[in-house]
């Protein structure tokens, strides 16, 4: 349940903004870097790769950031 202190706390958020798409130089550096690491590795899929794991360390890094930014919870049950 979210109490006043809570909502407060998440008003005070600075999470990393990520709509789900990458500009176009972004995109455009993360191709080249994935056709690179593709060369080296003979996977064709190096690229796709690159984005999902960006992707999943932005939302861990989300969580992160939202974690650390609750009060503690009193656990003396």
């Amino acid at each position: 349940m979210l109490n006043l202190a809570t909502v407060t706390s998440l008003s005070k958020l600075r999470l990393i903004p990520c709509k789900g798409v990458f500009n176009a130089s972004a995109r455009h550096l993360l191709a080249d870097l994935g056709r690179r690491i593709s060369i080296n590795t003979g996977e064709a899929r190096e690229t796709s790769y690159l984005f999902q794991r960006i992707s999943v360390l932005v939302q861990r890094f989300n969580a992160v950031l939202l974690h650390d930014s609750l009060p503690a919870a009193d656990c003396t049950d």
